[in-house]
């Protein structure tokens, strides 16, 4: 099990062209005691708060406060949504508490992000849910990328099952039309879903999948 972990976790890094920072326990209980509490009791890799995406000038700050107002935090902001911790730890596989886990680290704007996906796909295969877990983060230079994997997030939480069989149907996708635009000779940035068409009439990535 951990060499299967250390080789998937090292082809999720190489498919972005990046590195892991640092290491992290190997077992952590996903419980509200954890360090930092709030949603990082759900993501045991991150031991402070959480980095606030909508940080303020000091001007903007002093007028809040003149207004009566509090700095906004991804927890206050996000904990009407009652899923709102799967989109910070979002477990594609396997059961939350799974002893073990694999990180998947995907890049949309990669084309090598599809193969590494295959391997998790048959990896997970001769896994056991209750034992290991499998998390999915996101990084794309194409914004279009963080819109698909947030939708990874929502179908993880609301259809049981279908995350992991979407994902290799968006991976795949994306590197067709990619390949189409080539071919036409017309690469587009995929800065929202119709920059992701290969033709006038084709649905964009998400509602292909969908419908």
């Amino acid at each position: 099990m951990p060499a299967l972990m250390m080789t998937l976790l090292l082809l999720g890094c190489a498919a972005t062209g990046r590195e892991g920072t640092g290491s992290a326990p190997e077992q952590v209980a996903l419980s509200a005691a954890a360090p930092g509490g709030g949603a990082n009791a759900f993501n045991p890799y991150m031991q402070t708060k959480l980095p606030n995406t909508r940080e303020l000038t000091a001007e903007g700050q002093r007028m809040l406060g003149a207004m009566g107002g509090a700095m906004p935090t991804i927890e206050g902001e996000a904990a009407h949504r009652r899923n709102w911790r799967d989109e910070i730890y979002p477990v594609v596989f396997g059961e939350r508490t799974a002893p073990h886990e694999i990180l998947v680290l995907l890049d949309f704007s990669s084309p090598r992000s599809a193969e590494v996906w295959k391997a998790v796909v048959k990896a997970s295969r001769s896994l056991s849910p209750q034992q290991c877990k499998i998390a999915v983060f996101g990084n794309s230079t194409e914004n279009y990328g963080t819109d698909l994997l947030g939708l990874a997030i929502w179908i993880a939480h609301s259809r049981p099952g279908q995350a992991m069989p979407y994902l290799t149907y968006a991976l795949d996708r994306w590197n067709e039309v990619k390949a189409a635009q080539r071919r036409a000779g017309n690469v587009r940035t995929f800065k929202n879903e119709y920059d992701a068409t290969a033709s006038a009439t084709d649905y964009p990535i998400h509602y292909g999948y969908l419908s």
